[in-house]
């Protein structure tokens, strides 16, 4: 089948914890599927894989784990019911880690960082970027917001070079 695959489990989750799959268009999510947690708290989506890379999320109630499906990815996420989008893991992919790992160091730069640290970050991206410009995990960097902000703002000359890069 040419279905893409996410599973795993919620500790904590009631039996019957609603989870929904989304998909990202455009900045706008829309809502592909629903899962109830069984039990023990797992859970599991299976949908037609995606016709070219995009981003994805699955969502408890306002907390959401984001990440990028790029054709029949098997994805793994493990995730803590209160701490939903804090404390999870997820396996199965390269891409889906890399994702993990922004999303975790956005969450600790918006906990209070130096710009001196904040600057660091956006220079270790920037080359990641650079690396694949026109990977999904670039266009997810680029588009990644943090306090309300862009992480990459199309507004700062330096910036906007790093968002072209990703745009050619």
């Amino acid at each position: 089948e040419h279905k893409f695959q996410v599973s795993g489990q919620v500790e904590g989750a009631k039996d019957s914890t609603l989870l929904v799959l989304e998909v990202s268009s455009n900045g706008n999510w829309f809502v592909v599927d629903s899962a109830m947690t069984d039990s023990k708290g797992a859970f599991r989506f299976a949908e037609d894989a995606p016709e070219f890379p995009n981003i994805y999320r699955v969502r408890l109630d306002e907390k959401s784990i984001y990440f990028p499906v790029d054709s029949i990815d098997q994805l793994t996420i493990n995730a803590k019911f209160k701490a939903f989008d804090t404390d999870y893991s997820i396996d199965g992919s390269d891409h889906a880690k890399q994702v993990m790992k922004i999303d975790k160091d956005a969450m600790k730069y918006a906990g209070g960082s130096t710009p001196e640290q904040m600057k660091t970050w956006k220079t270790q991206l920037s080359r990641q970027i650079l690396t694949d410009p026109s990977g999904i995990v670039a266009y997810y960097i680029i588009n990644k917001y943090i306090n309300g902000s862009p992480l990459f703002d199309p507004l700062n000359d330096n910036d906007m070079k790093i968002i072209g890069a990703v745009a050619n």
